[in-house]
């Protein structure tokens, strides 16, 4: 009875040995989503085709920095509602939006001024044909000053002494003999210039309006982006600049501007809107679409969602400003 006892333990734990080293063994050969095949030895993976609806499309758009901030507001809210289209968007300044628009046809160039002569004669030199315009927001270009500078308003002509290479004698703040610096340390203040870099269309259409065409003082500092003029601004108290109204701080505070009619206007609406604002400005949208043929449906569909009354509204709601219905309207048109 003894031995028999003694025998029947031995398979037990032979046989439980046998069924513990399949399960470790199973353990290592069964992968998630395999199956084990006997003539090979091996894992062999199932294989997952994607259908080709699930993939999606992209819209590339490319250049100003400035409309980038408009369309990165916009770009989730289209997306919620055309699941299959994504929306790439990069920077790079205005000039960068031509030179993409030449190596890629698709590509969607953004610019915060309208496209120069030179851009056009590029373009329809590679295509033979001009490029389709679209307005999709109204920005300004605000100067900024530090919040402690008593400085309230300038006229075109003292934006010149401040900024031009031409008048390289207005060196502080009391050679422009306003009648608010009544200290001798608002008198004595350095005038700090900061600029953005050249291929922005904020330098350019500053330049032109502004200087004509003179250029900018050698003193001036270049920032690489709209943020950093206006937050340097902030930290030195006899700084100046220019930038999209969009990037306003606490540290510093809009200068009112001289209009046509000789009134002051502040870059708010609705003075923007209105282009009362002297440095009120479209942001762009250009397309590649040869003349009597349709633009793509992604294109398109991107397009006519800028264009659309709710979108513009939120595009007022992010801190621009919406484009005329009559405008809109004609744009719109154009799509079809």
């Amino acid at each position: 009875m003894i031995l028999m006892r003694q025998a029947l333990s031995f398979w037990l734990l032979i046989i439980s040995f046998l069924i513990v080293s399949n399960l470790i063994f199973a353990t290592f050969v069964f992968a998630e989503n395999g199956f084990w095949n006997e003539e090979q030895n091996s894992i062999a993976h199932v294989k997952t085709n994607l259908s080709p609806n699930t993939i999606k499309q992209s819209v590339n758009v490319t250049g100003s920095t400035t409309v980038s901030n408009v369309l990165n507001l916009l770009a989730d809210h289209f997306e919620q509602n055309h699941k299959k289209i994504k929306i790439n968007i990069s920077g790079g300044g205005s000039s960068s939006a031509v030179t993409a628009m030449l190596a890629h046809p698709q590509t969607i160039g953004q610019m915060s001024r309208a496209m120069k002569p030179k851009e056009r004669k590029a373009f329809v030199a590679h295509y033979g044909y001009e490029p389709t315009e679209f307005k999709v927001a109204v920005d300004a270009l605000a100067i900024y000053v530090n919040k402690n500078n008593p400085v309230e308003q300038l006229t075109s002509v003292q934006l010149a002494d401040i900024f031009s290479k031409k008048n390289q004698h207005f060196i502080t703040w009391g050679d422009l003999n306003l009648s608010l610096l009544d200290t001798d340390y608002w008198h004595n203040q350095v005038i700090q210039i900061y600029t953005l870099p050249k291929f922005s269309g904020a330098y350019s259409l500053f330049n032109k309006k502004i200087l004509n065409k003179s250029g900018y003082k050698i003193s001036s500092i270049s920032q690489p982006t709209s943020s950093s003029v206006v937050q340097a601004v902030g930290v030195v108290p006899g700084a100046i600049t220019f930038a999209s109204s969009f990037f306003r701080t606490k540290r510093t505070h809009f200068v009112a501007l001289e209009g046509k009619n000789g009134h002051f206007y502040r870059p708010e609406q609705p003075f923007i809107s209105s282009f009362q604002y002297p440095l009120s400005r479209y942001l762009y949208l250009y397309i590649n679409k040869k003349p009597g043929t349709k633009i793509s449906l992604k294109n398109k569909q991107f397009l006519q969602f800028l264009m659309a009354r709710g979108t513009q509204t939120l595009i007022h709601r992010a801190g621009f400003y919406s484009v005329d219905n009559n405008i809109r309207q004609q744009q719109l048109d154009s799509l079809e």
